[in-house]
């Protein structure tokens, strides 16, 4: 039998201290509103009001307090019920009715529905832990994250004030490389301009090939530096196909060898059967170029320089050797930099821009494979390059 269905009592709740909170049910009309914020036992009639203290007491002190009969005012005058009260989570719950039979069994629905209540609360409070859980884990994500976007932001910061160090670093070394050639270029024209008719025709050939020079000096280090440009920006394009490595570096020994000759160099070719590689042919190239370029520059007549190419586990190494000046120690620690220039001056006439180890270093690198230098004065260098068949 529910506490709402019975008929003929009463239930009240009350603080700990006995103080009357809320009236849950009152069929006699002896507990109304204006008892609420009052003490219990000051609802009750006066002869009452003591044993009522008792009751209270009893209630606070034991966790129960049963059959207690008290006197109540109602509408009809005063009316001895039967109480009984139960303390659970700070407040007692205060049942009364005419009937003893019908007491326990209303205090029984009542402590049921506390016990239904308090479980009700206990899960809206582990539910509530738990959203205030999942809002920390949340915001604890949330600032995880932005830790790590605070990180990648200070590294891309960085990076971009090494970008832009190396830039006016660029402009600074372009604006200077650029002045010599461009002053000859204007000086020769101005000869030519000025003097054309008296000029010997060696001489006129002699200008247009210090213009060509300068030219092409230009020419190559505008190209370097773009190159250079699309490295450092990531944008490097590894264009990857199907190639015959040896085939390529055959060809391009070929074209190299009226140049070789024309300074009395001897460019020795030799290569192994390598099979197919996955590699990006013009970028090859434009290392072989460099590699074979730089021992054409430096190597006097008379000398030698030999491209090879040999298989090397699951690779080719690529060598090229001279028997030229050689580089001191002290400056091949920083060949792969950036305008790396050494002390070495070309015997034919040439400049160097200082970038072409530094590009071949990246080419490889972005092939999968790896590059080292050696070299002795008065000996020679040599330029070993391993690179993977599938451009790893």
């Amino acid at each position: 039998m529910s506490a709402e269905s019975a008929a003929g009592g009463a239930a009240v709740l009350c603080s700990r201290e006995g103080i009357v909170e809320q009236v849950i049910r009152d069929d006699l009309g002896a507990f109304p509103d204006t008892c609420i914020g009052k003490l219990f036992p000051l609802s009750l009639e006066r002869d009452s009001f003591k044993k009522g203290l008792d009751f209270i007491a009893e209630a606070k002190r034991s966790g129960a307090a049963f059959d207690y009969e008290l006197s109540a005012p109602t509408a009809k005058g005063p009316l001895a019920l039967h109480f009984a009260a139960a303390l659970s989570g700070g407040t007692i719950t205060v049942v009364c009715e005419r009937d003893r039979s019908k007491l326990y069994s209303a205090l029984e629905d009542m402590a049921d529905a506390r016990a239904e209540r308090l479980v009700q609360e206990r899960e809206r409070a582990r539910s509530d832990a738990l959203r205030e859980k999942n809002s920390l884990d949340a915001i604890s994500e949330l600032n995880n994250e932005l830790v790590d976007m605070q990180r990648e932001l200070a590294r891309k910061n960085a990076r971009l004030q090494e970008l832009s160090a190396l830039k006016d670093r660029f402009v600074g070394m372009a604006a200077h490389d650029l002045r010599s050639p461009l002053t000859a270029i204007s000086m020769y024209t101005d000869f030519m301009q000025n003097s054309v008719e008296e000029l010997p025709a060696e001489r006129r050939q002699e200008y247009l090939a210090v213009i060509k020079n300068s030219v092409d000096f230009m020419v190559g280090l505008i190209d370097s530096l773009l190159d250079i440009a699309d490295m450092e920006s990531g944008e490097l394009r590894i264009e990857r196909q199907k190639l015959h490595i040896g085939l390529l570096a055959r060809n391009y020994a070929e074209r190299m060898q009226p140049l070789a000759a024309a300074r009395g160099i001897r460019l020795d070719f030799a290569s192994e059967e390598l099979g197919s590689f996955f590699a990006d042919p013009i970028r090859i190239e434009q290392l072989l170029a460099n590699l074979v370029g730089n021992s054409l520059k430096y190597v006097p007549s008379g000398g030698r320089i030999g491209l090879s190419l040999t298989k090397d586990g699951q690779g080719a190494l690529i060598v090229v050797e001279d028997n030229g000046p050689g580089i001191a120690l002290e400056e091949q620690a920083r060949l792969f930099g950036y305008f790396a220039r050494g002390s070495l001056k070309s015997p034919h006439g040439e400049k160097s821009t200082g970038l072409g180890l530094a590009i071949c270093k990246r080419i490889v690198e972005g092939h999968g494979g790896s590059i080292s230098l050696t070299s002795e004065p008065g000996v020679g260098t040599s330029v070993r390059v391993w690179l993977p068949a599938e451009g790893r």
